[in-house]
């Protein structure tokens, strides 16, 4: 039986994958960044199922989980919703009237 911070990892080694896959790693437009968004939500929410599921075994795992996986997730939607902000901020044209 796999150990439970392996099957987190296993989410967290696709997010990456999917990550670079979409070429959204430096996103330039709006629809990268809902992307990328749309992606930590995913993976977030499949964590959180794991853990429901008793991924948890020990107070390692849980440490491993809030320590190091889930901030990587983390990190990057905070990141995404960043450069949303600025893209919302940002003038439509380089001209002004």
């Amino acid at each position: 039986m796999n150990k439970p911070h392996t099957q987190c990892q296993r989410i967290i080694d696709s997010f990456d994958r999917e990550i670079q896959n979409e070429g959204i790693i430096n996103p330039s437009n709006a629809l990268d960044i809902h992307k990328g968004i749309r992606i930590c939500q995913v993976t977030l929410q499949r964590l959180r199922h794991k853990v429901l599921n008793g991924c948890i075994q020990s107070i390692e795992d849980e440490i491993c989980l809030f320590k190091t996986i889930k901030p990587h997730v983390l990190g990057h939607l905070l990141f995404y919703n960043y450069l949303q902000k600025i893209f919302e901020q940002k003038p439509l044209s380089e001209e002004f009237t």
